[in-house]
C-alpha cells in the first residue's frame, strides 16, 4: 500500500479485448498503491474456453486474477465493461459503486451499448470519446478518459516482403464478411502482406467454426483474441474491416481503414442513433463497398481519405499521460460517500423506479405468455374434442348407412320370400293343372 489508505477496487473481465483496454490504467493504480482485483467471472458452459483462455493469459502477464469472491471483502468500486447479469450477479460483489468501463473506443453495435437497462444500472460510465459521453450522460454520469491502451504508441517501419501490410479486422455473428471475402482476399495477397485478427467471439461463440480455418488459410500470419489489437496496428499501413469496433481503433492509430460489408452498414441502429461507421460512410469519410470485388479499391481511397480521418481524433481527449484522467476519475470515486450523496440517492430513486417498471412488464409478459400458453392449450384441446368429433360423425354417418343398407337387404329379403309364401300355392295350382 502506499502512504494513503485507498478503497479497494475489483474489475471484471470475459476476454483479453477488455484486459488490453484497461492494462496501463490498472499498473498505473497499483503504481498508486490501490488494491486492485482481476475478476475473471466463473465459467458458464457456452463460454468456459473464454473465460478460461483469459484467466490463464492474464496470469501468464504476471498479474494474479481471480475466478471466486471472497464475501468478506468490500470493495468501493466495481468495474465492468457491460451490464453482464447473465455471466454474474453483481449483487455477488459487496460493492459501493458499479462503473462500467468501454473496452472499444466506439460502439461499431450501438444497439446494445447504448440501451437504457445497460447503463441505468452503472453510478458512472467512462468514455473515450466527447461523443458518447454525451449521448451515456443521458443515462447516468459520464467521465472522458483516454485510451490507456496506446501509451508508448509507435509505428513499427518494418514491412515483410516488401510489400504494405493490410490488417483484416473483421467482427463476429451475422454483421461479420468472413464467408463471403475469400476469393477476394486470395487476390489481394498479391499486393499486400495480409495480418488478419479473430474477433474473440468469432474464436469461442460462433457456430461457424470455418470461419477461423478461412482467417488461417488467406493470412501471412493469424492472431486469436490473446493478441493485442495495438500491436498489429503498429504495423499496418491499411486496415479493413466490417461492422467492428476495430474501425475506431484504427482511426485513433492513424491507420488507414476502409469498410467491406455485404449488408447495410446501419443494420444496428439504436432507434434514432445510426452506428457511427454509417455516419461517416454517409459523410464520406470512411470508403466502404458491398461488392467483394471492389476492396482493392476502397482500400486505396482509404490511404487518400487519411487526412479525413485523422480529423476524427479531435473527439478524443488529448493528453501526455494516458493513464491520469482513469485514475484521478477512480480516486474522486474511492473518497466519495454514496451513502450521503443526494444525487446517487436521486439516482438510485429513478432505477429502481425503472427497474421496478421493467419488472411489473416482465410480469405482465409472462402472465400474458403463460395465458397465452394456456390458450393455445385450450384452442389445441378444442381441436383435438373437433376432430374427435368429426371422426365420431363420420363414423356414425358410415354406420348408419350401413345400417340402412342391411335394413333395405332385409326387407327386401323379407319381402322376396314372402311374396314366394304368398305365391306358391298359386304357382302350384298352375302346375297342377297343366
Amino acid at each position: 500500500m502506499g502512504q494513503e489508505n485507498y478503497g479497494r477496487i475489483i474489475i471484471a473481465f470475459d476476454d483479453m479485448v477488455e484486459f488490453h483496454a484497461l492494462k496501463n490504467g490498472i499498473d498505473a493504480l497499483l503504481k498508486e498503491g490501490i488494491e486492485t482485483d482481476l475478476f475473471i467471472p466463473p465459467c458458464d458452459i457456452d463460454r468456459q474456453p473464454l473465460l478460461d483462455e483469459t484467466y490463464n493469459e492474464i496470469a501468464k502477464r504476471g498479474y494474479s486474477p481471480i475466478r471466486e469472491i471472497d464475501e468478506s471483502v468490500k470493495y468501493k468500486i466495481l468495474l465492468d465493461p457491460h451490464a453482464r447479469d447473465y455471466f454474474f450477479q453483481p449483487q455477488m460483489i459487496n460493492h459501493e459503486f458499479r462503473i462500467r468501463y468501454k473496452y472499444s473506443l466506439i460502439s461499431g453495435k450501438p444497439s446494445p451499448i447504448y440501451s437504457v437497462p445497460q447503463n441505468f444500472a452503472y453510478d458512472a460510465i467512462l468514455c473515450y470519446t466527447k461523443r458518447e459521453a454525451e449521448i451515456l450522460s443521458a443515462h447516468t454520469k459520464t467521465y472522458l478518459i483516454s485510451p490507456m491502451r496506446y501509451k508508448g504508441f509507435k509505428k513499427d517501419p518494418r514491412r515483410p516482403a516488401g510489400k504494405p501490410v493490410l490488417l483484416y479486422a473483421p467482427t463476429f455473428g451475422k454483421a461479420s464478411s468472413i464467408d463471403t471475402i475469400g476469393k477476394a482476399i486470395q487476390v489481394l495477397r498479391e499486393d499486400y502482406y495480409i495480418i488478419m485478427k479473430a474477433h474473440h467471439l468469432t474464436q469461442h461463440a460462433d457456430k461457424e467454426n470455418h470461419r477461423i480455418d478461412i482467417l488461417k488459410n488467406n493470412s501471412d500470419e493469424y492472431y486469436d483474441q490473446t493478441a493485442d489489437l495495438v500491436e498489429l496496428l503498429k504495423r499496418a499501413d491499411v486496415m479493413l474491416s466490417d461492422n467492428s469496433g476495430a474501425i475506431f481503433e484504427a482511426i485513433y492509430a492513424e491507420v488507414p481503414v476502409a469498410v467491406y460489408h455485404h449488408e447495410s452498414l446501419n443494420n444496428r441502429s439504436y432507434k434514432r442513433i445510426d452506428t457511427f461507421q454509417h455516419q461517416l460512410a454517409q459523410r464520406g469519410v470512411l470508403p466502404y463497398t458491398f461488392d467483394a470485388e471492389e476492396i482493392g479499391a476502397v482500400l486505396k481511397k482509404a490511404m487518400e481519405n487519411k487526412r479525413e480521418q485523422k480529423a476524427e481524433k479531435a473527439d478524443f481527449l488529448p493528453a501526455k499521460d494516458v493513464t491520469k484522467a482513469f485514475v484521478d476519475v477512480m480516486k474522486l470515486f474511492l473518497s466519495q460517500d454514496r451513502e450521503n450523496s443526494e444525487y446517487y440517492a436521486m439516482h438510485d430513486i429513478i432505477r429502481e423506479t425503472y427497474t421496478q417498471q421493467l419488472e411489473r412488464i416482465d410480469s405482465s409478459e409472462k402472465e400474458n405468455f403463460a395465458l397465452k400458453e394456456e390458450n393455445d392449450a385450450l384452442v389445441e384441446k378444442h381441436s383435438a374434442l373437433e376432430e374427435e368429433y368429426l371422426t365420431f360423425k363420420e363414423e356414425a354417418e358410415s354406420a348408419k348407412q350401413q345400417l340402412e343398407k342391411e335394413i333395405i337387404g332385409l326387407v327386401n329379403e323379407k319381402s322376396y320370400k314372402l311374396g314366394r309364401a304368398l305365391t306358391s300355392p298359386y304357382r302350384a295350382l298352375t302346375k297342377t293343372r297343366k
